[in-house]
């Protein structure tokens, strides 16, 4: 089909050609066309498939489209929120911290406070208890210092001795307990 007017045919008369040369020159080109025919067919219903899918790919490519636009949005979202819940932690963390420093502190002072009481406490627990000690030395200081020689000593005047001193020691006793029931 590259030349159809090229086509050389035989003469046989004026005007007339071989119908043979042109019948099968005729049937060649039929054959042709029928085949470019048959191939342009084909190349359509190719293009029209084709087509379609480049219909879809845009269809599917809007979709894709979207669905990454919704993915990141999504993400930013998430990376937002996630941040404020980290902030709002941080803050929360931030304040029993705070107050858990403040409350130790507190607990730091009112011990100190319990020091400084039972220092107290203990001075004058010290300052009572030496002047008993003092008072009994003093006690002990008016008792007679050298035994008397075997002179035999009536049982009634020991026993006045003794009594003489023993409210005395038993007044200590009950001074020194009640200054230990004080302190606790």
């Amino acid at each position: 089909m590259n030349n159809i007017y090229g086509a050389n045919f035989t003469r046989v008369g004026r005007g007339a050609y071989r119908s043979e040369e042109v019948d099968a020159y005729v049937a060649k080109l039929e054959g042709q066309i029928r085949t470019l025919t048959e191939e342009k067919e084909a190349l359509e219903s190719k293009m029209i498939v084709l087509a379609e899918k480049i219909e879809e790919y845009r269809a599917d490519e809007d979709s894709l489209r979207a669905a990454l636009l919704g993915a990141q949005r999504f993400g930013d979202k998430i990376v937002k929120d996630s941040k404020a819940q980290a902030e709002e932690i941080l803050r929360e963390a931030e304040k029993k911290a705070i107050d858990a420093v403040n409350a130790v502190r507190a607990e730091v002072e009112k011990e100190k406070a319990e020091y400084l009481r039972l220092q107290k406490e203990n001075s004058r627990f010290r300052s009572k208890l030496l002047a008993l000690y003092e008072e009994q030395v003093k006690t002990i200081k008016r008792l007679p210092a050298e035994e008397p020689e075997e002179e035999p000593v009536p049982a009634e005047e020991t026993k006045a001795q003794e009594a003489a001193v023993a409210p005395e020691a038993d007044d200590v006793e009950q001074e020194m307990l009640k200054i230990a029931m004080e302190t606790e």
